[in-house]
């Protein structure tokens, strides 16, 4: 009886272990992704305001978004390594980073 009781015990915490783990990793996850569209409505902002004024100065805030974006997206890519629709869809965001 005692046996049985550690067994279902040591499943149980084995479980939960692995149930925190897979939670931990997808608040990671979200946190990176806000801050990854934060950044790139930042680089948008940045963008516009050059294209309103034409003043090189009015292009900082889309180059140091820009910076951020590609540290923010290595992580995302590290952090979807395990999640194949993810990394589709991250493979389509990387094809339109090329394109600049």
């Amino acid at each position: 009886m005692l046996a049985v009781f550690g067994a279902i015990t040591y499943r149980t915490t084995r479980e939960y272990l692995s149930a925190a783990k897979w939670r931990t990793h997808s608040w990671q996850l979200l946190e990176v992704q806000q801050s990854f569209l934060r950044h790139l409505m930042e680089a948008e902002n940045g963008v516009r305001g050059y294209f309103i004024s034409n003043r090189e100065s009015d292009l900082q805030p889309f180059l140091e978004a820009r910076t951020k974006l590609l540290g923010e997206f290595a992580s995302l890519e590290l952090l979807s390594a395990d999640r194949p629709a993810q990394r589709t869809l991250l493979d389509g965001i990387s094809r339109l980073f090329r394109m600049n």
